[in-house]
């Protein structure tokens, strides 16, 4: 296991996040984000590196500082409840690379307003987008796409647009 200041990092998978907060930058090599990395960790924002395939369960659950995030193009899975009640999320961005946004991925992301879902996500998950109550539009690109009928939970979040 490699154990730096900031990350502990086993088999390219990385397993804590020990930082202070702020903008973080994920070390490049890293393959995964692990389970509970950055559950509730102070953090601002997070770069994360080519070389991720797999954002895992819980990963970035409850950062309530969290605002901004992008998955890029290499991620192929955002795993459950990966960014749940991070309340302050307001900009996320998708690439093409994502097949699955699995359940509950973005429960409770009170602050977020629009997501663009690209045409690679096959499959979107129970309430993965329940309790985001500011949130005006999603495009969705996959014309095709299978999304569980409760994505947004009980109620549909209040002058939602689905193009």
């Amino acid at each position: 296991m490699v154990k730096e200041k900031e990350f502990e990092i086993e088999n390219d998978v990385l397993i804590k996040y020990n930082g202070r907060g702020g903008d973080v930058v994920i070390p490049y090599g890293v393959t995964e984000i692990g389970a509970g990395a950055f559950q509730f960790a102070r953090i601002t924002g997070a770069a994360i590196p080519d070389t991720v395939k797999t954002i895992g369960p819980m990963a970035f659950s409850v950062c309530t500082e969290l605002t901004s995030i992008a998955i890029p193009d290499s991620v192929e899975r955002i795993g459950a409840e990966a960014f749940r009640n991070c309340y302050s999320l307001r900009n996320v961005t998708i690439r093409k690379g994502v097949k699955t946004i699995e359940d509950q991925a973005f429960r409770t992301c009170e602050s977020l307003v629009q997501i663009t879902i690209p045409e690679s996500v096959e499959e979107i998950g129970f309430m993965a987008f329940a309790e985001c109550d500011s949130l005006r539009t999603i495009t969705v690109e996959n014309k095709n796409l299978k999304i569980d009928r409760r994505v947004f939970g009980a109620r549909m979040p209040e002058g939602l647009i689905i193009e």
